[in-house]
């Protein structure tokens, strides 16, 4: 009497997220440390699509300075709102504030200095053109002179007649935008923040590590079926 042998089939692989699982987790895991409230997100998004610019804000501090647009924009930078980065300020990588935002904290990244220093310009009846770059914003005035960051060659877009207008720069200096980026964003971060995006890096590449382990195994096991 002949013994039937039954053949178990080969093991499953276990469901593994695709590429584009692995991006929504990957950005998912950077959006959570890098905005742990992301109220804070959505209320940059909303600033920067329409900048807080009020002439009448700062009337009284418009009074006490002259009328010469270097001399205001000297003034801003290095009393008014000196350079801070958003990481000391706001605790997040990045956030566009509200002119009272920039003028309360009295310090503040170009972001906060272009609010104030177009609001006083405005007060003066100065001219001027809100102008952004990759990794910068600034008020470009009559006679105002070109720095490596500010200059409207490499300009991505204007505010004007209450709307961001997209803009084709003449130059791109991507050396400097990187070095800026690094600076900014990786540098300037908290030590802690910096371990937390690490970590969740890591924990991305790990899943990416097993989901190809396991796309092989399931080959594996077909083939030997």
């Amino acid at each position: 009497m002949s013994q039937s042998t039954t053949t178990s089939p080969p093991p499953r692989a276990l469901p593994c997220p695709g590429r584009a699982g692995l991006l929504l987790a990957a950005l998912a895991c950077l959006g959570v440390v890098a905005y742990p409230r992301p109220r804070l997100l959505a209320r940059t998004v909303r600033n920067a699509l329409k900048p807080d610019i009020d002439a009448g804000a700062v009337e009284g501090l418009a009074a006490r300075l002259g009328d010469d647009p270097d001399a205001i924009r000297a003034e801003v930078l290095s009393a008014i709102v000196p350079y801070e980065r958003d990481w000391a300020v706001f605790g997040v990588p990045y956030y566009f504030p509200t002119l009272r935002e920039a003028l309360e904290n009295g310090q503040g990244d170009c972001k906060s200095q272009v609010l104030v220093l177009a609001s006083l310009l405005s007060a003066k009846g100065i001219p001027y053109r809100l102008l952004a770059s990759l990794d910068h914003v600034w008020a470009e005035y009559p006679g105002k002179a070109p720095t490596v960051m500010e200059d409207p060659v490499v300009a991505l877009a204007e505010y004007r007649d209450g709307r961001w207008r997209p803009m084709l720069p003449v130059r791109l200096r991507p050396r400097a935008h990187l070095a800026v980026s690094v600076d900014e964003y990786w540098t300037g971060a908290p030590r802690r923040r910096r371990l937390l995006f690490a970590g969740a890096l890591l924990v991305v590449a790990v899943l990416t590590v097993g989901r190809r382990g396991s796309v092989r195994s399931g080959r594996s096991g077909s083939s030997a079926a």
